[in-house]
C-alpha cells in the first residue's frame, strides 16, 4: 500500500491511522519515501507528500538505503533525470534491483511533468 506519509503540523498521516500509535516502533517496521526526502524540493514536492510505504526495519536499511546510497551519494548535486535513473535501477529488475515496479509507477508522474525520459 502506498501512501502519503506527513509529519506536518502535528499530523501524523495516514500511518498513524492505519497502524496506531507506537506500532511502527514496536513492530520494528519504519516508513520509506519513495522519493528521498533530500530530492523533494529539486523535484517541486513538499516532503511530507511524498508516496511512501511501510517496511521491515531490516529490509529498509541494509537493503534500501544501501543501494540508494550507493546509487545517490549524499554531498553531491543531481537533475532529475539522474534521481530517475537510480530509482530505476534500485526499484527495478535485475540482479541488484529491488523489482517493484509498483514503486516505480507510484513516482513516474514526478519525473514525467519535468521532462524526464523513461
Amino acid at each position: 500500500m502506498i501512501r502519503a506519509y506527513s509529519r506536518a503540523s502535528g499530523v501524523r498521516g495516514i500511518w498513524y491511522e492505519i497502524f496506531g500509535k507506537g506500532t511502527l516502533k514496536g513492530a520494528d517496521l519504519q516508513v520509506h519515501h519513495l522519493i528521498e526526502q533530500r530530492f523533494a524540493e529539486r523535484l517541486g514536492l513538499k516532503p511530507n507528500d511524498i508516496p511512501a510505504v511501510v517496511l521491515d526495519r531490516t529490509f529498509h536499511q541494509q537493503q534500501v538505503n544501501t543501494q540508494l546510497f550507493s546509487k545517490l551519494p549524499t554531498g553531491r548535486s543531481y537533475d532529475p533525470q539522474q534521481i530517475w535513473d537510480a530509482y530505476k535501477l534500485v526499484y527495478g529488475p535485475g540482479p541488484v534491483g529491488l523489482n517493484r515496479p509498483d514503486w516505480l509507477e507510484a513516482i513516474w508522474p514526478y519525473f514525467q511533468r519535468l521532462g524526464v525520459q523513461r
